[in-house]
């Protein structure tokens, strides 16, 4: 996870979504980011339909780290194959 932080990777698909949300929904803020992983049925968020587990969300803006934080907890849960709801996840 660490070494994707350190790569422009899919920066033009998050710049692409960005430019929608203002421009298709109207929204000119980012109260949140879900991120849906449709490989452990983790999948939501307010444009989607919700899946078998939650998707892994953030309110509001945070700081690299939480981030880093919360792709390593993802990588986590699809090697375990499942959500998997813990102390590391709350």
């Amino acid at each position: 996870a660490s070494a994707f932080m350190d790569t422009d990777e899919l920066s033009e698909v998050v710049w692409k979504s960005y430019g929608d949300t203002i421009h298709k929904k109207n929204i000119h803020s980012i109260p949140l980011f879900a991120f849906s992983v449709d490989a452990i049925g983790a999948v939501g968020g307010p444009f989607r339909a919700p899946g078998k587990h939650e998707a892994y969300v953030v309110r509001g803006s945070m700081d690299d780290r939480h981030f880093l934080s919360l792709f390593e907890l993802i990588a986590r849960d699809v090697k375990a194959g499942r959500r998997i709801f813990d102390e590391a996840s709350s």
